[in-house]
């Protein structure tokens, strides 16, 4: 079997054409790198504004029962103050109470003492 040799410029050509495929292959997976690159790249930012949006849910949440926490206290504050109110005013009735009980007594003993001269 005879080897059919090519003529010179065709050569010349096949050699033009593998060097460009050559190089771009190497452009090509250049290319494929810089693309995995930017997926670990955008991978990275997807989970970092995940985190960004939980710790903004969490802060929503803090500020939610920080919110109610102070209204429930506001509740509780205004109920302990009606109580201490209503008892307040009770003990100021039973101080009138002892009071009259004392001026009764009082008036007793002096009425006693009166009827023993």
């Amino acid at each position: 079997m005879e080897q059919k040799q090519l003529p010179l410029p065709a050569l010349v050509h096949l050699e033009i054409l593998r060097s460009t495929t050559d190089s771009k292959l190497e452009e090509l997976e250049a290319t494929r790198k810089e693309a995995e690159r930017l997926e670990i790249s955008h991978r990275s930012i997807i989970r970092e504004i995940s985190t960004v949006q939980a710790a903004s849910q969490a802060v929503t949440a803090v500020a939610i029962c920080t919110a109610h926490a102070n209204s429930t206290q506001g509740t509780e504050q205004r109920a302990l103050q009606a109580g201490v109110q209503v008892l307040k005013e009770e003990l100021c009735a039973k101080k009138r109470a002892l009071e009259s009980i004392r001026a009764s007594a009082l008036e007793r003993r002096c009425a006693h003492n009166a009827c023993t001269e």
